[in-house]
């Protein structure tokens, strides 16, 4: 998930600011999935190796859910608390002080 977190190069608006997962399950690991049903799409079947290396071949499967797995609110939370501090500089500066 770390690889795919970023920022555009590039902004419309020079004032703001852009960050986030760039892979699709990005809100699913921040937020946690319900318990849901997984299907075959492209194939005819689900398949994986169970713990005793059998092949396993399922056309759909329960799947229970993930719990959160909060990475961008911390490391938002993170990243604003000198923000009081730097606009009070900033503040400081235009106003000559």
């Amino acid at each position: 998930m770390k690889s795919t977190i970023g920022a555009p190069d590039f902004f419309d608006d020079p004032h703001g600011f852009e960050a986030g997962p760039t892979a699709s399950y990005g809100a699913d690991v921040e937020y946690g999935t319900k318990p849901h049903e997984i299907r075959a799409r492209n194939a005819k079947a689900l398949h994986w190796v169970d713990d005793e290396g059998n092949d396993i071949f399922r056309k759909r499967v329960w799947h229970p859910g993930t719990s959160p797995q909060p990475y961008m609110r911390p490391a938002f939370e993170k990243a604003i608390e000198p923000l009081p501090e730097i606009l009070a500089q900033v503040g400081e500066k235009a106003l000559g002080g």
